[in-house]
């Protein structure tokens, strides 16, 4: 499925040249939910998914994202994996990449722990906060 919208508040002009993105307003996956509370029961699902998305975000001029380096998280473990990749595809253009994948449909209640290091991986990503310098047309 592709889809074009408008997102309100995750992306914010600091000033004419800066850009601020926020990952909590762009993110968000269909997640097994997890607690670190005592688990009482397993979790029985239907089927194994994954939920990914990708965004491409136009800006008006030449773009340079600062901090870019630390932006890609790879994450796996026995029941899920969680990809996030974020990447300048043009020059006036960035790339933004996400997947949540639960790879079985039974997780023991012994095991939801996993679950829980594979949500604060998401989480991690969620909280960070891109600045994005706009080229000025003088």
């Amino acid at each position: 499925m592709s889809a074009e919208g408008a997102l309100n508040n995750a992306i914010t002009f600091i000033n004419d040249s800066l850009v601020s993105v926020s990952f909590d307003k762009l993110i968000q996956h269909a997640q097994l939910e997890s607690s670190s509370d005592t688990p009482e029961l397993s979790y029985y699902l239907d089927y194994n998914f994954s939920d990914d998305f990708t965004f491409y975000i136009n800006f008006p001029s030449n773009i340079e994202v600062l901090g870019l380096e630390n932006g890609n998280e790879d994450f796996k473990n026995d029941f899920g994996e969680y990809f996030f990749d974020l990447k300048k595809s043009k020059d006036n253009q960035l790339r933004v990449r996400s997947k949540y994948t639960i790879l079985k449909n039974f997780i023991p209640k012994e095991n939801l722990d996993a679950l829980e290091l594979l949500n604060e991986r998401i989480k991690q990503v969620k909280n960070k906060r891109l600045v994005i310098k706009v080229e000025t047309k003088q």
